[in-house]
C-alpha cells in the first residue's frame, strides 16, 4: 500500500519506510527477487496514481488543493472546462449568489441592462415571478412605502410613482381587443374616485382642451367687504351663486373669467325675483381664486355675502 491519507509509504512486503534496504541488511536477508518485485511495484502502483502533468491520464476523485490556486489557465472552451476570472464565459444553470454585476450585455456584446452604484444604498429592485394565474411584480424594497422613478438618458423623470403607507387603492391599466377602448381604472375598494391633480393653474385637458370640473358647495356670510371662500379644488372659470331671501326674493348670480359672460359682467350680482324683476348690482364678487372665490357685501350686509346667512354655489373649471 503506496498511499495512505496522501502519504506515499515504501516497502518490500516485509519492511517499510526510508531505509527498507537497511532494515534488510541489518536482518543479514540476502538479496531475494520477489523483495524487489514488491518494492519495485509498490513504486509504479505510486506513480500511477498521480497525475500527469501532459495530461495522459485523469483524476480519480476530487482535489483538494489546501487552499491553494490554480494559475496560468487556460480560457475554456467548452461546458465542462474550467472557469477564468479574465475570460468570457456561458454559464449554464448556475446559481449567483449576491454578485456584483456593473452591466449585462446581449449576445452581440451591447448593453442591455447597465446597473449603476449609489453609495450606501438601502433601496432596491425586487423582481418576482408567480404561479399559475398571478402576474410577476417589479416592486422596490428596502425602506419602508418607498415609491419607484422612470428617467430618460438626459436623467430627467419621466414617470414618478409616489408611495403612500397602509396604500389599498390604486390604479389597474388594462389593454382592449379589437373595437374596444382600453381603460385607466381605480381597484381596491368600493366606490372610490379617481382624482387628476394639475400643477398649478394648470388644466386637465382632453384632446387639448380643458376638461370641465364642477363642485357645489355653501358657505356663511360673515357681512365683511372680503371673504374668501376656499376648498372648491381648482380656480373656478364660472361662477354661480344662489341664496334664498326672507321676502321671497332669490338673489342669483354669476361671474366668470371666460369667455362664458360677457367681461363687462365680471363681478355683477344679478338679482332674480320670483316675479322675474332683475336687479343688478356692482363690487359683489372680487375675484376668482385658486381653490375659491372672494365675496362681498359692498357695505350693505347683503348678497353674496350677507351676515349669518347660508349662501349655496356652483362653480366650474
Amino acid at each position: 500500500m503506496p498511499w495512505a491519507s496522501g502519504n506515499f509509504t515504501r516497502t518490500d512486503g516485509t519492511r517499510t519506510g526510508t531505509t527498507v534496504w537497511a532494515q534488510a541488511k541489518a536482518a543479514l536477508v540476502k538479496i531475494i527477487a520477489a523483495d524487489h518485485d514488491t518494492h519495485d511495484q509498490d513504486l509504479a502502483t505510486g506513480i500511477d496514481s498521480c497525475l500527469n502533468k501532459d495530461g495522459s491520464n485523469a483524476a480519480t476523485g476530487d482535489l483538494d488543493l489546501g487552499n491553494n490556486q490554480i494559475t496560468n489557465v487556460g480560457a475554456g472552451s467548452s461546458t465542462t472546462d474550467a472557469a477564468t476570472i479574465g475570460g468570457t464565459e456561458t454559464l449554464t444553470n448556475k446559481t449567483l449568489t449576491t454578485p456584483k454585476i456593473a452591466q449585462i450585455n446581449d449576445a452581440n456584446g451591447n448593453e442591455t441592462l447597465i446597473l449603476s452604484a449609489t453609495a450606501s444604498a438601502v433601496n432596491e429592485i425586487t423582481i418576482a415571478n408567480a404561479a399559475t394565474g398571478n402576474a410577476p411584480v417589479i416592486g422596490t424594497s428596502g425602506e419602508s412605502d418607498i415609491g419607484i422613478e422612470f428617467h430618460n438618458a438626459a436623467s430627467e423623470e419621466m414617470l414618478v410613482l409616489a408611495s403612500v403607507a397602509s396604500a389599498v387603492n390604486e390604479l389597474t391599466i388594462s389593454n382592449a381587443a379589437t373595437g374596444n377602448a382600453p381603460s385607466i381604472a381605480v381597484s381596491g375598494e368600493t366606490n372610490v374616485n379617481l382624482e387628476l391633480t394639475p400643477a398649478g393653474t394648470g388644466r386637465v385637458t382632453e384632446g387639448g382642451a380643458p376638461i370641465c370640473r364642477i363642485k357645489t358647495g355653501s358657505y356663511t356670510g360673515d357681512g365683511s367687504t372680503s371673504q374668501a371662500i376656499t376648498g372648491v379644488g381648482f380656480s373656478p372659470k364660472y361662477l354661480f351663486i344662489s341664496m334664498a331671501g326672507s321676502d321671497g326674493d332669490s338673489p342669483v348670480s354669476g361671474y366668470t373669467t371666460d369667455t362664458i359672460m360677457p367681461l363687462d359682467a365680471q363681478g355683477l350680482a344679478v338679482i332674480v325675483g320670483t316675479t322675474g324683476n332683475k336687479t343688478t348690482l356692482d363690487n359683489r364678487f372680487l375675484s376668482l381664486d385658486a381653490d375659491g372665490f372672494t365675496v362681498s357685501d359692498d357695505s350693505a350686509d347683503a348678497f353674496p355675502n350677507a351676515n349669518g346667512i347660508t349662501h349655496h354655489y356652483l362653480a366650474f373649471g
